[in-house]
Formats: C-alpha cells, structure tokens, sequence
C-alpha cells in the first residue's frame, strides 16, 4: 500500500505504475489491499498471475507489460520520495542506468535505521531503459545486481546527499527475499532512530 500511495505522490506526470501480483503470503488480504487501487488511475496496471514467480521473473513481466521507455525499481516494501522519479530521470545519460548511491534502510524488528552508502549504487534503486537486451535471471536475491552487472559497469550513479538521501527508503520487515545479513550491509553500527 504505502509504495502505490507514495507513487501517486511523484511529482514527475508521465509515469506508469506496472504491479505483477505473483501469489502473495496470504492472498485474500493482500489482494483484497492490492486491487482496491485498480481503477482509481489510467497510470495504473495490475497483473495478476496464478503461479509464484520469482522477483526477476515478476520485474521481467513488468517490463513486458510497462508503456514507457524507462524503468525503475519499486518494491512493495519500500517508500518513495515524492521527487525520486524526477530525480533520476533528470540525471539520465543515454541508455545507461542510473542508481543513487545512499538510500536509508529501516529494520522494523529491531527499531534502527541508518544510511547505507554505495559509491557504486544502490541495486533496489535501478533506473534503466526498457529496450535492454538483457532481462532479469530467475531468482528472487541479487536479481538486480545481475542486470547491472550486464551492462558491463557502465552506470550513473547520483551522490544524493543532504534531503536527496531521502529518496528511497527501503524496510525490513522480516518477510523480505534478502536475509537480514546481507540487507543491512553497509551498518555503521549507528542508529537514526536513537538519541
């Protein structure tokens, strides 16, 4: 709920929100939440699909159905800054991705937050085109790792620091694909969320 919410916040007008809906945990709720946004918008399309599907394959079915020539990564499980799609797109160079390099992460379970810093990117933040060659493997952990790597190290990667570094905040809930060891990478052992 709260990434479709924080979709319809941006700022940025020519968008298209693509939700591939691969059997949830508990499918009457989440579709019961999911599908009372249908019909709401023209930039929404809801895909429903009868068999689980990993996360590269649910992003290359997004892909398949999206309108637009670019697309960005956005997780359920995550918020959005009202500016992040105007964002990237302003720092768009050719056909190369663009991935921010600080995002702030929150564990739920534990009560902490802090920023996680890339210089090489932040894969959960993945700008790229639509007329890529390559698609996503079939695999729920490092899917979009993989994709980035694709393009030979080619990349921008926008140093959003100050407010900018609000852009993206990602959650973790204890449901997530990623273990909890390897989302919080990048730790420095100082909480946000403390005194």
């Amino acid at each position: 709920r709260h990434a479709v919410e924080s979709f319809r916040r941006q700022t940025y007008a020519n968008r298209q929100l693509v939700i591939v809906n691969a059997i949830p945990e508990d499918p009457v709720k989440d579709t019961s939440v999911l599908f009372s946004f249908q019909g709401q918008a023209e930039d929404l399309i809801i895909e429903r699909r009868v068999r689980p599907m990993s996360l590269g394959a649910a992003r290359n079915a997004g892909l398949g159905l999206a309108g637009g020539a670019w697309a960005m990564q956005w997780d359920d499980d995550d918020y959005h800054h009202p500016f992040r799609i105007a964002y990237q797109m302003a720092h768009r160079n050719g056909d190369s991705p663009v991935l921010l390099s600080r995002q702030i992460r929150v564990n739920i379970p534990r009560g902490s937050a802090f920023y996680r810093h890339d210089p090489l990117g932040i894969p959960r933040t993945l700008l790229h085109h639509t007329r890529v060659a390559y698609v996503y493997p079939d695999s729920d952990v490092d899917e979009d790792v993989e994709i980035i790597n694709r393009w030979g190290g080619y990349r921008v990667v926008v140093d959003n620091t100050g407010l900018a570094a609000q852009m993206s905040v990602a959650f973790y809930h204890g449901l997530n694909v990623t273990p909890e060891d390897e989302w919080m990478v990048g730790n420095d052992g100082r909480n946000m969320l403390t005194k």
